[in-house]
């Protein structure tokens, strides 16, 4: 009886001692696991957020930051309706302890699939008819677009025809988000967004003010620009397009 016993003990010992190291072994295995598919260490986060966030006592809070993969930022916001002028804030950011959170300048943003979603203060998701307000898209540099020059060779279906030596060009540069070009005879300047999707916009266009003769394309061309929502480019031919309608402008790129 006392062997049976002593057995019995000894068989008691090792299944708990099995299960502990199971339970510690199963937490381990739990915590690389999420470690591993943290938005940190799975996503390719590090770019340039933009959106325009909702204001209490304004139109709206354009706000772009560009998170870096030394851990520093760059936030720049506008408040719509109170000037013109960008107030910049650098500094360095940190994750949380899951890696699915930043905090930077006192607020915190959950990192998502080309996303950044602002957090309440108690870092939950906001909530209400304005929460999809709060989300900043990632803006997709594309290479084969930007810091290039393109000239107008179709508008609306119509071959453009050389304008007194000059064809209606642009360059977007990436480094200022801004796009410069000349419309047929006037210069014009403004900001561009791309977005993943092939997704582009074009705002706060303004140009010079001369007076010009012969020249029907600047109005239109202008006008596209503030319609396009996407593109595509193919063979070093742009196409600006609304939506799934025909091109409504092709430009070539310029080779130097």
């Amino acid at each position: 009886m006392k062997t049976n016993l002593l057995v019995f003990a000894i068989l008691s010992i090792f299944i708990t001692g099995c299960k502990t190291s199971e339970k510690h072994n199963s937490h381990h295995i739990d915590a690389a696991f999420l470690d591993e598919h943290s938005s940190k260490n799975s996503l390719d986060w590090a770019g340039t957020y933009t959106g325009t966030l909702p204001c209490a006592d304004c139109s709206g809070i354009v706000t772009k930051i560009s998170i870096n993969d030394d851990l520093t930022y760059t936030k720049q916001i506008k408040y719509l309706g109170k000037g013109e002028d960008f107030i910049t804030k650098k500094g360095n950011f940190t994750w949380d302890e899951i890696g699915s959170n930043i905090i930077l300048d006192n607020k915190t943003y959950m990192v998502g699939e080309n996303t950044l979603i602002q957090l309440n203060k108690q870092n939950e998701n906001i909530k209400g008819a304005l929460a999809t307000q709060y989300v900043l898209g990632k803006m997709a540099i594309d290479k084969m677009l930007t810091d290039v020059q393109w000239e107008l060779i179709e508008l609306e279906g119509e071959v453009i025809e050389k304008e007194n030596n000059t064809i209606p060009y642009f360059t977007l540069n990436s480094s200022s988000d801004d796009i410069t070009g000349n419309a047929g005879c006037n210069n014009f300047h403004g900001n561009f967004i791309i977005k993943h999707g092939n997704r582009v916009s074009f705002t706060k266009l303004a140009s010079t003010q001369k007076l010009c003769f012969n020249t029907p394309y600047e109005a239109t061309l202008l006008k596209v620009l503030e319609t396009a929502d996407n593109y595509t480019v193919i063979n070093d031919t742009l196409s600006l397009n609304k939506a799934r309608m025909a091109p409504l402008a092709k430009f070539a790129r310029v080779q130097k």
